[in-house]
């Protein structure tokens, strides 16, 4: 890895937005956010009547969130729905949707104090990325706030599907699978087989997928078992996937893709071979639900590349808990079967290596047992009226906030020791919930691991004070997470955000400290005239003053766009050092 020092100390104040093309000693400036559009006659949206009422009990009161949904090239996009879905909520409320009128513009209400994601599609785009996001990682918005959502032409692969003897195949179901971004790191979160549905071909055998992120594809026909693509009666059914070119997922081809452009002759010649059965059941259910009370998937990965490639579905109506994974091809796998609820109390079995070489795999037992969870409380410290009026906030009205509109994370560690004996069946790398109005929260549904807590702050004028784990707690040392003293400092505190769980564990006394007054650092890395940018470039803030070199909540990175801007956030208030660094390829 290179690392470039930039030739500037940022010194950032409470409230300060500090650009980083302003001069060496940056002015400070309040920060505020920035409407992109014009409040507009509301549309029509709809709200969930529950949440409605507990929001009433609580005395909060519902608010909008307003914006426009535009093309890469400024223009508006219209009759757009735009949905947002609260975060946290466990009992999954419904989502509250309005459309875009002439000019692009929305207006969603009957949003109450939470963290929203929105959902917005429109055929054949992707959306744009904003500054210093990740790919996969989820964006929030709050009511009060103006956004703007900018989408962007996709990228399209077609191509011809044809038997062994050259003819046709109509109406085949083809996918294409997200296996790696454009600068050849894999994806955060496990690709799916399963992942939108499939494109069949057209009585020309000629096929068309667009709508596509940019990154490496694989592209393939049929398989998935007996419970996809149309069921038993499928023709399709029992088969093994080909991939492009005609080949089981060891031998694929991937197929790279970019923004706006077509990658075409990405033509499939079907094998048309049957595969082999992995079958079992699956126990450690609860004798409370021994009846017709839950719904099971058991789902089969490969193992090298982490791709879903069969899953099936078990409910009580079945009589028992046997399942069948056909149309399976030689190789190495992972099966894992999970039971979600409504109520939280989701269950798991441990990742199961098969090995499928020429015959049926049959006898496994996959055994529930309960996941892991992470409770705690979130205090919001609000910044005394002496220390706004001495501060660069001064100017600025404080914006009443509320512990719904934070969220906690809990960020799974993905490497480990051994990575060769490292799992790949699909795991989330990220779970979040939100605090309830008095500020307790709990992450529930959490496989074994090491995790790393995280908080997403109430607005851009908040950031993260400590994060802690109470001695009483925190579990023993056999465990594998260290027991924090009583008298626990603020650097002890950021490096005990880490911690492992055992499987079943629930993990409570987190304390999460969310203080008023931060600051943030915008700007841009300019290229050099002709050469881009390094598609790895990632800006990092680290802490100039001593005594905070092990804070973890001092130190703060952010991805550099392809125009070379950066956005730094929820930075506490302090003096820092900025550092871009450039990853090597591998």
């Amino acid at each position: 890895m290179t690392a470039l020092l930039l030739v500037l100390l940022a010194v950032v104040s409470s409230g300060v937005n500090t650009s980083a093309q302003d001069s060496a000693a940056p002015i400070a400036k309040p920060s505020q956010s920035e409407p992109s559009a014009k409040r507009r006659t509301p549309q029509k949206a709809r709200a969930n009547d529950a949440e409605r009422a507990a929001a009433e009990t609580r005395g909060a009161a519902a608010g909008a969130i307003t914006g426009r949904v535009v093309a890469d090239d400024g223009h508006p996009l219209t009759n757009i729905s735009v949905s947002f879905s609260k975060r946290g909520n466990l009992n999954m409320p419904g989502s509250v949707s309005a459309a875009t009128d002439a000019e692009g513009k929305f207006r969603a209400e009957n949003l109450y104090p939470g963290v929203y994601n929105a959902g917005v599609y429109v055929p054949g785009y992707t959306r744009v990325r904003e500054p210093g996001v990740e790919r996969g990682e989820p964006l929030y918005y709050r009511p009060g706030e103006n956004v703007t959502i900018t989408m962007t032409k996709g990228g399209v692969i077609t191509g011809t599907v044809r038997n062994a003897n050259g003819d046709p195949i109509v109406g085949a179901p083809i996918r294409a699978v997200f296996v790696r971004q454009p600068d050849g790191r894999t994806p955060r979160n496990p690709p799916s087989f399963f992942y939108g549905p499939p494109r069949a071909s057209d009585d020309r055998g000629v096929y068309r997928i667009f709508g596509l992120e940019p990154g490496s594809y694989v592209v393939s026909v049929g398989g998935g078992g007996n419970d996809q693509f149309g069921g038993p009666f499928s023709p399709f059914a029992g088969e093994m996937p080909t991939y492009h070119p005609s080949a089981t997922r060891d031998g694929a081809v991937e197929v790279a893709v970019q923004t706006g452009q077509e990658a075409s002759g990405i033509d499939i010649r079907h094998r048309g071979e049957h595969g082999r059965a992995v079958s079992g059941k699956v126990s450690g259910l609860p004798e409370s639900e021994s009846d017709f009370n839950y719904s099971i998937s058991v789902s089969l990965t490969h193992a090298a590349s982490g791709i879903q490639e069969n899953f099936t579905y078990l409910t009580g109506r079945m009589g028992d808990r046997s399942f069948s994974l056909d149309g399976v091809a030689d190789g190495e796998y992972e099966v894992r079967a999970r039971r979600s609820s409504r109520q939280g109390d989701t269950m798991a079995s441990a990742p199961q290596r098969v090995t499928v070489r020429g015959a049926d795999v049959t006898g496994l037992n996959l055994t529930l047992a309960p996941l892991a969870s992470i409770s705690g409380r979130v205090t919001l410290e609000a910044m005394r009226e002496a220390d706004r009026a001495a501060s660069s906030c001064a100017d600025s009205a404080p914006h009443a906030v509320s512990p719904p509109e934070s969220l906690i994370v809990a960020r799974r560690e993905e490497k480990q020791a051994d990575t060769a004996t490292q799992s790949r069946a699909p795991s989330p790398t990220r779970s979040d919930a939100a605090p309830d109005a008095q500020g307790e929260f709990t992450i529930r549904a959490l496989n074994a691991g090491r995790y790393r807590l995280e908080a997403l702050p109430p607005g851009d004028e908040w950031y993260i004070r400590t994060i802690t784990l109470s001695s009483a707690a925190a579990p023993s040392p056999k465990s594998g997470t260290r027991r924090a003293p009583a008298a626990q400092t603020t650097s002890n505190a950021a490096r005990d955000t880490l911690l492992t769980l055992t499987t079943g564990q629930k993990f409570s006394g987190v304390n999460v400290v969310l203080a008023d007054g931060a600051a943030s650092l915008r700007g841009t890395i300019p290229a050099d005239e002709g050469r881009p940018l390094g598609a790895r470039m990632r800006v990092y803030l680290v802490p100039s003053e001593r005594e905070r070199d092990d804070d973890a909540f001092r130190y703060a990175s952010s991805s550099v766009a392809a125009d070379g801007s950066f956005a730094l956030t929820h930075l506490a208030p302090g003096r820092y050092w900025p550092l871009i660094t450039v990853a090597d390829n591998d």
